[in-house]
């Protein structure tokens, strides 16, 4: 295995770490050595300290926090339990819920969701594994619509030159055209789209009978790192065994196939033969034979059988336009299938077979169903606050009883760095429940750093 290929994702997740050990130590208003703290290590001449004193604990933190050395496995796993925090908080962003019989369950964060795009984008970029994550998220329409599209424009007089067609770099056999796709906006935003629908969909493939608890994907990652001896010394060879350990036990699953019902496979293949190849032999049929450029789809007059040729190519671009909103409805019923599988898996984990006796009754959440696009106002770049995340922030801030019965105000704070230029966003926004299970307003309270592009969708639900 090459060891450089998750780099940067390595890099990003220790830069993550270390920013939040400063956070930390600032709001808590400690000494950084007061992190290195090792009940075990006091006693006779030694202080309770990692190095077995407070000067060695301070130089080891400061020379860390600079960025001077790399944090050992040892130093992290101290930090950690000082935090308060598990190591797979603070390395992935997956939070441990901890049942009476010390039975562990996981659930994965926002954060979880943006690493794991970017060992998927890591993997894209590469030479070892690109093609498997084109298979993988060609089942999103977007994504193989992307891909088709993103192929050099059709010249006629570069195609019919076998040599020089042969020399035109693309997204196949380029790792710059790859690196180049990402940095595209639009192609970017796909691609973070594709990754949560997979990840929401191999959820609900582990968990879909709501009746019993199972393992979560969360908790089998989990399980997974657990057997690595050294996380953070060996993060990237960690993360390149992680993603092998996906590919073999989910990502099969979920590769479209002739076998199974893809809608995105099914777009790719019918834009690539009734559209994309159709038009280059009908750009080259002009050339040869009239000696000018030719446009199946914008030409106006097209004769014998070009005619019902470009009548096909547009009816299937519609027909794919179709394919792709219907793909988005179905995956939004998911993202509410799958809240409500978390719930339900949740209380059982807690509770068991009481749960449906007693826990089941007229409950009633506020939920986010649909994700938050929030826009910077620095790059212009999205960024997405993923519905389970903003469901998660919801607390409630008032609650007012009158003659028709109780309006309570709950507010979601939102806070986060732009995924790409790394300017600070913030929002609050304020959700207003009146009279019972009804949605009577919501608000924007504030916005800084950029606006709120798409506003999610919120519901009462009860269960």
């Amino acid at each position: 295995m090459e060891n450089k290929i998750f780099c940067n994702t390595t890099q990003f997740i220790y830069n993550q770490i270390l920013d939040a050990v400063d956070k930390y130590k600032s709001e808590k208003k400690i000494a950084a050595y007061e992190l290195l703290y090792v009940k075990e290590n006091g006693g006779g001449n030694y202080e309770p300290y990692y190095g077995n004193t407070i000067k060695a604990a301070t130089q080891s933190m400061s020379r860390i926090l600079n960025r001077k050395i790399q944090m050992t496995d040892t130093q992290f796993n101290i930090i950690a339990k000082n935090m308060k925090k598990t190591k797979w908080e603070l390395l992935f962003g997956i939070t441990e819920d901890k049942k009476t019989n010390n039975e562990l369950m996981y659930d994965i964060s926002y954060n979880f969701k943006f690493i794991f795009n970017k060992i998927l984008e890591e993997a894209f970029v590469s030479n070892e594994y690109f093609e498997d994550v084109v298979d993988l998220l060609k089942d999103s329409v977007p994504f193989a619509i992307f891909l088709l599209n993103s192929k050099p424009k059709f010249d006629v007089d570069v195609y019919l030159d076998n040599d020089e067609y042969e020399k035109i770099s693309t997204y196949e056999n380029s790792k710059v055209e790859r690196e180049k796709m990402l940095r595209n906006p639009e192609f970017a935003e796909i691609f973070w789209n594709a990754t949560v629908r997979l990840l929401n969909n191999i959820d609900i493939f582990l968990c879909d009978e709501k009746n019993y608890y199972t393992k979560n994907f969360a908790t089998i990652s989990v399980e997974f790192l657990k057997k690595q001896k050294k996380l953070l010394f060996d993060l990237n060879k960690t993360l390149e065994k992680y993603f092998i350990f996906c590919k073999k036990e989910f990502f099969k699953s979920f590769t479209p196939s002739t076998k199974n019902n893809s809608y995105g496979l099914l777009a790719f293949n019918l834009l690539e033969q009734e559209v994309f190849n159709p038009s280059q032999d009908y750009a080259t049929e002009m050339k040869i034979f009239n000696d000018k450029k030719g446009d199946l789809i914008e030409d106006e007059k097209v004769e014998g059988m070009w005619k019902k040729r470009k009548q096909l190519a547009i009816l299937t671009l519609n027909y794919v336009n179709e394919l792709s909103e219907l793909q988005e409805e179905i995956d939004k019923e998911n993202a509410k299938k799958l809240l409500d599988i978390e719930e339900s898996q949740k209380n059982y984990f807690y509770y068991g077979d009481d749960y449906y006796e007693e826990y089941e009754q007229n409950q009633e959440k506020i939920a986010v169903t649909s994700d938050l696009i929030f826009q910077c106002s620095r790059c212009r770049f999205s960024n997405c606050f993923d519905n389970d995340e903003l469901t998660n922030k919801i607390s409630l801030i008032n609650s007012v009883e009158d003659s028709m019965g109780v309006r309570q105000v709950y507010e979601i704070a939102l806070e986060k760095n732009c995924r790409h230029c790394g300017n600070r966003l913030k929002a609050i926004i304020h959700i207003s429940e009146y009279p019972v299970f009804v949605i009577e307003n919501v608000e924007y309270a504030q916005q800084i750093g950029g606006d709120i592009f798409k506003f999610p969708a919120i519901e009462v639900i009860l269960y």
